[in-house]
């Protein structure tokens, strides 16, 4: 494993990916014995996937914290939006906007829910009203998002138990005020098809992302 532990990537989304080939019974062969024509070949290919996944993951993320950021803007209505937050909103107007927040998620390539929190950490406003009244305060995304977009790593759902993805993004009042935090569940398969993705390798790969603290958080699963 020595030949591996040089071509780890830090990616900007706060985790680790790590590539790792399934070796054939013969590129394993030449690595035990010491080949250093095949551990070079080995390393060059993995660091060649590692740089591509890395930079397919950074796009994934800046997409993913535009499509948030767009949504304020467009079908969401920034200063509906804020009346909410600032619960100024009337039960009318509050209605009317979870329903033009679900009609964004089901345009969504990226979405599954959409959630206004405010800058205590309290949902006051999500396409799934079960959440709503509920805390997000000490989550990392909801703390971080409250200054700047953000894509979290993979977590637990606490609702299904399932890897999960949380993308944020800060709601300023007229004067440039955070007031709350706009956050959306990702689709993970929208991860999960760029872990898979493997055109372009000679041989099979199992892709894997970790935590800074090495804990595997998603895994392309790959058969080879």
């Amino acid at each position: 494993m020595a030949a591996f532990e040089t071509i780890r990537t830090r990616l900007i989304i706060a985790f680790l990916a790590v590539v790792l080939f399934s070796l054939s019974g013969l590129s394993l062969m030449l690595l035990i014995s010491g080949s250093r024509s095949a551990k070079e070949d080995i390393e060059r290919q993995v660091t060649a996937i590692v740089n591509v996944k890395a930079q397919l993951l950074r796009e994934w993320a800046n997409t993913i914290k535009a499509d948030l950021g767009n949504a304020l803007v467009g079908e969401m209505a920034l200063v509906d939006v804020q009346k909410v937050l600032m619960k100024e909103a009337t039960p009318t107007e509050r209605d009317l906007l979870r329903s033009r927040m679900l009609a964004q998620v089901e345009r969504s390539r990226y979405f599954t829910t959409l959630s206004l929190v405010d800058i205590h950490g309290e949902v006051i406003l999500s396409t799934e009203r079960a959440q709503e009244g509920t805390s997000l305060k000490g989550q990392e995304y909801f703390e971080v998002g409250k200054w700047v977009s953000y894509v979290s790593a993979p977590m637990p759902s606490t609702a299904t138990k399932t890897p999960a993805v949380f993308a944020a993004y800060p709601v300023l009042n007229p004067n440039n005020q955070a007031i709350g935090v706009l956050i959306g569940q990702v689709r993970y398969e929208t991860l999960e098809n760029i872990l898979k993705e493997t055109s372009g390798t000679r041989e099979p790969v199992e892709v894997f992302l970790l935590s800074p603290q090495a804990v595997v958080q998603s895994a392309s699963q790959t058969k080879p």
